[in-house]
């Protein structure tokens, strides 16, 4: 990445990288979680419903069940039908109701992870009476349901629900949420489960990433036998069932997945990767339209020639003649220069269907040079967007202009991201298409000040951006989600004109707050009555507490708000007042009460001591944090402290619910006898880590009680830990 992602300035590396796995990326947090101020990217196209073909047609067009029944690319998926986050599935999974279920069509049955726990279990309840009466079953979509299974094909629900066995399924097919990495054990666990039933002939994965197994796994051999296909619609491969490997052997299978789009993405495997580009090229050779390419934060760079892209994983992607939209989301922040913007106009062009290529993350520049733009490419005059400014570049004048309104409402409908670090330029843009967007009653979904806001006037009307730019107050906006520098404390009269910046819109939902400090309460004048009548949503992320506009006060959120403010990771600061302190600890109490996870927490020099008799943490500002159950790391940045044994032992034990315990920026004893720790964390894998410099960090191997260098494996020896503790008090005494 080109940037500390927001909020990591000051965090230790091995924090950075942990805060960087919970953070959700800034372009795109799940739609579905609409209060939360979450963006994801501008699909480059929308998508329909009609783009999954049912069972039936499937069979007339291809004669192998699945292959037609192929759900829209998420590269394009519909905004009226986006997916929710996974955390808001299980918990809108487990709410059952009393809600009729009309009977199913037997043909193709879908169980959604949207759907009530009641409807999901009415469904398969009708399902398993045909089954037991023997009458045939023809698909079953697991669509963003699938939970859990295991290596004997027992499959849970997201909801909690067991999947019975269906003797007389012929097609399952199951999408799982975006990029969903699958282990061997689960695909074991899916081909047990086919093996079992008498009737299934076809088995199908989309949206997410499987493993080669060995060809040695007995259930290949059942599953050859019962001639049950397994199909890997990302990669248009089908499972060969004697060697464990994933080839490539239907052209309608390409021809209907490269049809609806192709999404690349970072986090995949190198060899998925491969597999995609493979079927790319494939389709490129026989002549096969490509939708839609999405590069999903997988773009590296580009060749000098513009012929070539080499994506994170070092996988060379050629440049494809029958691709009609390209779509590259970078990673956050990051800045593609003049000329490397040019190749990536070639890579385009040298498509000879090109229509769009659009961009969404990065920042790119302000014109090119008259040499950048070739007459054939003048001639194709294919549409260049930057959705994240709303603007497209004109190939004759080679300069932005503002994109049209379909392409505005798109971008707005998937959210606005306004970075600190982006130029005066890029603001500029994004305030004229918001603008622009305002005055054509265009909702805008989310917008997000990524540390970019400074300030708001004193009439509340206008927001002054960090680059100078001034933001009018927006009347269609939905969501405003403002996030601060760390530490930043907003006095009652800000905080007050920003409700009332808020206030202005009149699709307003919800106003949220993160890493900043905001007053415990405001004066009556501050909330009017018209304000107080609407009573959208007002959070305060980093403490989990909603503001109650007709009381004036914070109150605890609610548990979606609480996962989402967990789910960021908890950074508790020493200069942070104790009433934050209290609401912090109150709501990561409600967490662990709920069985809400907690990634982590770091106490940011805000450690004092663990008390005696509750073996709670108790915080500079004397406020206690308690034992969380529901807590896997808790962090020590412990800055200049030289921590005691009987001060480690205590913190250990308060970590044994945990998976790990890390200390940054303090001194620990030499050894610390493990014979006091709790007998279940010996015998676990529980770690405690230290790096007092940021620069090595060591494991604390739990039989010797000695501190093992995490890289070379060796244990840390006197002299060097007494050089390094000549170091430490150097810089901190």
């Amino acid at each position: 990445m080109d940037r500390l992602p927001s909020g990591m300035k000051n965090l230790s590396l091995k924090e950075q990288e942990k805060q960087e796995k919970q953070e959700p990326p800034c372009d795109r947090v799940n739609p579905s979680d609409q209060d939360t101020g979450a963006v994801e990217p501008a699909k480059a196209t929308d998508s329909e419903d009609n783009q999954r073909p049912s069972i039936d047609k499937s069979k007339e067009t291809t004669g192998r069940g699945i292959t037609g029944a192929v759900k829209p690319s998420k590269a394009t998926d519909s905004k009226d039908k986006q997916r929710p986050s996974i955390d808001k599935l299980k918990e809108t999974a487990g709410k059952g109701t009393t809600e009729a279920v009309a009977p199913i069509n037997l043909n193709r049955v879908t169980i959604e992870a949207t759907d009530s726990k009641a409807k999901q279990q009415s469904i398969i309840d009708q399902l398993k009476k045909a089954a037991d009466k023997g009458t045939p079953i023809g698909e079953l979509i697991l669509d963003t349901s699938f939970g859990t299974i295991d290596e004997s094909g027992s499959i849970t629900l997201h909801s909690g629900i067991i999947l019975p066995l269906f003797s007389t399924l012929t097609v399952l097919n199951v999408w799982t949420e975006e990029g969903r990495v699958m282990t061997e054990t689960e695909l074991t666990g899916f081909l047990q489960y086919g093996s079992k039933s008498t009737q299934l002939n076809v088995l199908g994965f989309q949206s997410c990433d499987l493993p080669s197994l060995s060809s040695s796994t007995e259930v290949l051999k059942e599953i050859q036998k019962k001639g049950v296909e397994v199909l890997w619609v990302d990669t248009a491969h089908c499972l060969d069932t004697s060697s464990g490997s994933w080839e490539m052997d239907n052209i309608d299978m390409v021809r209907e997945y490269c049809g609806v789009g192709i999404a690349i993405r970072k986090h995949w495997r190198k060899e998925t990767q491969e597999l995609q580009i493979k079927m790319l090229q494939f389709a490129s050779e026989n002549e096969i339209p490509v939708r839609m390419l999405k590069l999903n934060e997988c773009y590296c760079s580009v060749t000098p020639d513009g012929t070539k892209i080499t994506l994170q994983s070092g996988q060379t992607l050629p440049a494809l003649p029958t691709v009609r939209i390209i779509n590259i989301v970078t990673e956050d922040g990051r800045t593609i220069p003049a000329d490397e913007f040019a190749r990536l106009l070639e890579f385009a062009n040298q498509s000879r269907l090109i229509e769009d290529l659009s961009f969404q993350g990065c920042e790119l520049p302000p014109t090119l040079p008259a040499s950048s733009i070739s007459p054939e490419m003048e001639s194709k005059n294919f549409k260049v967007y930057w959705m994240s400014a709303g603007h497209c570049f004109d190939l004759t004048l080679r300069t932005w202009k503002i994109a049209d309104l379909n392409t505005i409402r798109e971008s707005c409908g998937a959210g606005v991201v306004i970075y600190k670090q982006c130029s005066s330029h890029m603001h500029k843009l994004q305030v004229h298409y918001l603008t622009v967007a305002s005055q054509n009653n265009i909702p805008v979904r989310v917008l997000r000040l990524d540390e970019s806001y400074c300030s708001v006037t004193p009439d509340g009307t206008k927001i002054t951006l960090q680059s100078g730019q001034t933001l009018p107050a927006l009347s269609t906006v939905k969501i405003i989600s403002i996030i601060t520098e760390e530490g930043r404390t907003i006095p009652a009269d800000e905080f007050a004109r920003l409700l009332g910046f808020a206030n202005q819109s009149r699709l307003i939902e919800h106003l949220s707050f993160h890493r900043c400090e905001l007053p415990p309460t405001l004066p009556a004048s501050s909330i009017s009555p018209e304000m107080k009548s609407r009573n959208f949503k007002v959070s305060w992320l980093s403490a989990g507490h909603c503001f109650d506009l007709n009381l004036r006060t914070w109150k605890i959120a609610d548990l979606e708000t609480i996962r989402m403010s967990c789910g960021f990771g908890v950074l508790i600061y020493k200069q942070c007042s104790s009433q934050m302190h209290k609401l912090q600890t109150h709501f990561l109490t409600v967490a662990s009460q709920n069985n809400v996870p907690i990634p982590f927490i770091s106490l940011r020099e805000s450690f004092r001591a663990v008390d005696d008799t509750t073996g709670s943490i108790i915080l500079e500002s004397g406020v206690m944090l308690p034992r969380l159950s529901s807590l896997d790391d808790l962090s020590i940045n412990a800055e200049s402290r030289e921590l005691t044994e009987e001060e480690v032992n205590e913190l250990v034990k308060y970590s044994s619910q945990c998976s790990k315990l890390c200390f940054y920026f303090c001194f620990l004893p030499w050894s610390v006898p493990t014979d006091r720790f709790p007998a279940h964390l010996r015998s676990g894998k529980f770690q405690v880590l230290w790096d007092p410099e940021d620069k090595e960090e060591y494991t604390l191997d739990l039989a010797s009680g000695r501190w093992v260098n995490h890289a070379t494996k060796m244990a840390l020896t006197e002299k060097e830990y007494q050089d390094m503790l000549v170091r430490f008090r150097l810089e901190y005494k």
